[in-house]
C-alpha cells in the first residue's frame, strides 16, 4: 500500500467556507486520461494528493502524490466519478485556482501547472513563488 505524504508548510489556513468556485482545482482531459491509467495500474484507486513543499530557490515545489484512498481532512475536487484532486489546508493558498494538465512530449512527459498564484518561477521550472 502506498502512503499519500505531503510535507508540512508553515501557513495559515483556509477555512472550508472561505473557497469560491474559482478557487477550484480543475483537470484537462489528458491530466484525467493519465491518472486513470494511474490509477488502473495501481489496482484502484481514488486520484491524487497534490500540494506544495518549500524547495528550490523560488521556494515551493508542486508535489503529486498517488491516493489510494481519499486523505483525511483534505479538500475533494471531483473531476470524474472516478477521479479526485485532493489537497490539504497548508497548500491550498498555494495553489488555488490552479488548472492541471499533462503533456507527453518528445522530450518531456508529466504534470503541468497552470496557477494564477504564481508569481514567479526559478529557469529550470523546478519551484515557484508566490
Amino acid at each position: 500500500m502506498r502512503k499519500n505524504t505531503m510535507t508540512d508548510v508553515h501557513v495559515q489556513t483556509v477555512e472550508p467556507q472561505a473557497l469560491k468556485p474559482e478557487d477550484a482545482i480543475t483537470l484537462t482531459d489528458a491530466a484525467i486520461a493519465h491518472i486513470e491509467t494511474w490509477i488502473a495500474k495501481q489496482g484502484g484507486g481514488v486520484g491524487i494528493a497534490f500540494g506544495v513543499k518549500p524547495a528550490g530557490c523560488t521556494g515551493w515545489k508542486y508535489v503529486v502524490d498517488f491516493a489510494e484512498t481519499a486523505p483525511v481532512d483534505a479538500h475533494e475536487f471531483k473531476a470524474t466519478d472516478s477521479v479526485s484532486v485532493f489537497v490539504d489546508d497548508k497548500s491550498m493558498p498555494f495553489v488555488k485556482g490552479t488548472r492541471i494538465d499533462y503533456v507527453k512530449e518528445i522530450l518531456k512527459q508529466g504534470f503541468v501547472y497552470h496557477n494564477p498564484n504564481e508569481k514567479d518561477a526559478c529557469g529550470c521550472g523546478e519551484s515557484f513563488g508566490v
